[in-house]
């Protein structure tokens, strides 16, 4: 048998005889961390999860912070004639249950998604933030000027001096992009001259996929839904996302210079230009890539250990 509350031997026990076996009466105690000592022996005493130790901390917990008190109330202590224990430790893992209006900080995973989080985690640079951001950007961007064009000379027939320009976005489907634009060819500008559209299509079908993959892979696991590999899909479809980009660059760099051959047999000039849409687009896809590898930098750092620091 424990000795009974009232013998004042039971306050007088050294600290490694204070310490109490598991908690099996707490149906709910709390997680390992750092809590007010109930002793009152020093600032912060450790709890392992199950019962005090003879650890203690004189300024600051390192690890959790102390929390804030339980949304719900834990379940009562077990009266001290179950557990033993009582007096001046009674309400406390000292006396069966578990601290009371003390629980582990919440992870930052888990905190709600909102534009000020956003803001917030996109000033300290972090992964998923510079993602949204750069993906919101390159989206804007995909409605501005990705290529321009200008074409003037001389009617053959009439002799008529004529120039036309023209500007294309990335959901034009006649212009010549990389994956599903025409070919610089001279069957393809004919067809053009005689008003036929050359077989093309736009490449945001393949780009845009890529964006939201990237972004919604890693939105998901921010909002607490586990996703395998889910690092791993954010950069490889960012780092994709700006490989097409920077070659989409060089192949239309490398269609304008063919196409002023073809024209000038013609006798006509031909002026062509990458726009500052497209340039601030593969910007953002390189962005997207910049904060795909910090998210899986994050996810390959190991967390610091939470026990007690060697004292």
């Amino acid at each position: 048998m424990f000795p009974p509350l009232s013998v004042s031997a039971s306050l007088c026990r050294t600290e490694s005889q204070r310490k109490v076996p598991s908690l099996v009466n707490a149906p709910h105690p709390p997680p390992a961390g750092w809590y007010p000592d109930p002793s009152g022996r020093a600032p912060f005493r450790y709890w392992d999860g199950a019962q005090w130790t003879e650890h203690t901390n004189q300024g600051t917990p390192p690890s959790p912070t102390v929390g804030q008190a339980p949304a719900a109330p834990m379940a009562p202590a077990a009266p001290a004639a179950a557990t033993g224990f009582g007096g001046p430790y009674g309400g406390g893992p000292y006396g069966g249950g578990a601290p009371v209006g003390m629980t582990a900080a919440r992870p930052a995973g888990n905190a709600p998604l909102t534009a000020q989080s956003l803001i917030e985690d996109l000033k300290r640079f972090e992964g998923f933030a510079v993602m949204v951001a750069a993906g919101l950007l390159f989206i804007v961007c995909s409605f501005l000027p990705w290529a321009s064009t200008e074409v003037s000379g001389s009617d053959l027939n009439t002799g008529a001096a004529f120039s036309e320009s023209n500007s294309n976005n990335a959901w034009d489907g006649d212009g010549a992009w990389w994956i599903r634009g025409w070919d610089a060819t001279l069957e393809n500008v004919q067809k053009g001259a005689a008003g036929q559209s050359p077989d093309s299509g736009t490449d945001m079908i393949i780009l845009l996929p890529l964006v939201l993959a990237a972004v919604g892979v890693a939105g998901a696991v921010r909002m607490g839904k586990p996703i395998a590999r889910s690092a791993e899909i954010a950069l490889g479809a960012s780092g994709l996302l700006a490989v097409l980009m920077v070659g989409e660059i060089m192949h239309l760099n490398g269609v304008i210079d063919d196409l002023k051959g073809i024209f000038v047999q013609f006798g006509v000039q031909f002026e062509g230009s990458i726009g500052f849409g497209m340039y601030l687009a593969a910007a953002a896809a390189i962005g997207m890539a910049v904060g795909a590898f910090r998210l899986f930098q994050a996810s390959r750092t190991p967390a610091p250990a939470s026990g007690p620091p060697g004292f």
